[in-house]
Formats: C-alpha cells, structure tokens, sequence
C-alpha cells in the first residue's frame, strides 16, 4: 500500500460565509426588535399568533449572534492547532481523533476492526473502529476535493470490513 497524506482543516470560505450570513441576519432581526411591532410582517405575524414579537425577535437576534460567536471561536481553537494530516504510512493510520481535537491516534491498519460511512445533511462522515476507540473524519474538514472519497475508498480497501453505503 502507497503511503497517503490528507490535509485536515476547516474549509475557511464555507466557515466564513456561513458565520457572516448568521451574523447579519442575526443584526436584521435585532433592528426589526425595535421597531414597532406591526410594522413589519414578522411582528404581525407573531401577534396573531398571540406571542410577544419584541421578546422573541431579542432572544432570536441575540442567539444568532451566539452562534457566531461560538462558531468563529470554535474555528480559532481548531486553527491554533496548525495544519494537521490524516496519513497512512508504513501500515499505520496516523490522524486527528476528531476535528477539534490535539489528540492524535497512530494505529496499525490490523488493528481496525471496522470502517463506517455515514451522511447527515449532506456532510458525509467516516468511522473508523480501532480497539481502543473510534476516530470520526468529517468530509467539512477536507479542503481538497476528493480527498475524503481517496481516504475511505483507501480505508476500505485496506481493511475489506466497510459498510456497504458508498459516498
């Protein structure tokens, strides 16, 4: 088997683009807080629904912006990390235990009992079973394209024990 090297970082452009449209949806919702309510056609619609408009349009606002300040935080803690790599070399998988985490796990390819693929809201993620654990691989954390199809088609073949679904 060929050794293999993957890049294994947030994708900055997707991240960005995500946190910035929380951002300012999240500020349109404040302003629409303090404006009278049955000007706008949230507020109405919230007060035919017999609910305080003001009090849900705040706490949505300001939730919104909780989300983007975790998000944006979460990315400077797996940022700070550097650039890390999933890498199949000499008969071992060297990666990330999870997207967020310092850990690293080394684990010799006979040793991995089983390789799952899963796929919610169409991000598609790799489980690899190892006896002391499992390592998850997010396809979110692989910038170059067809890096994580490359690595579970590799995982599979090394270890001929994956599920049957194919990404």
């Amino acid at each position: 088997m060929e050794n293999k090297k993957y890049l294994y970082k947030p994708r900055l452009g997707l991240l960005l683009v995500s946190l910035a449209f929380i951002g300012i949806a999240s500020t349109f919702v404040i302003f629409l807080s303090f404006e009278p309510v049955r000007s706008h056609v949230i507020g109405r619609l919230l007060v035919r629904l017999d609910l305080d408009a003001k009090l849900i349009l705040t706490a949505v606002g300001w939730a919104g912006f909780a989300l983007t300040i975790l998000g944006g935080s979460a990315y400077l803690k797996i940022a700070k990390h550097g650039d890390r790599f999933v890498e199949i070399i000499n008969g071992r998988l060297r990666a990330p235990l999870s997207a967020s985490s310092k850990a690293i796990i080394d684990v010799p390819l006979k040793n991995i009992s089983k390789v799952g693929f899963a796929e919610v809201a169409s991000t598609k993620i790799i489980t690899v079973h190892y006896p002391s654990g499992k390592a998850e691989f997010s396809s979110t954390m692989f910038p170059a394209n067809g890096d994580f199809d490359d690595l579970y088609q590799s995982l599979i073949t090394i270890t001929s024990s994956g599920s049957e679904l194919q990404p």
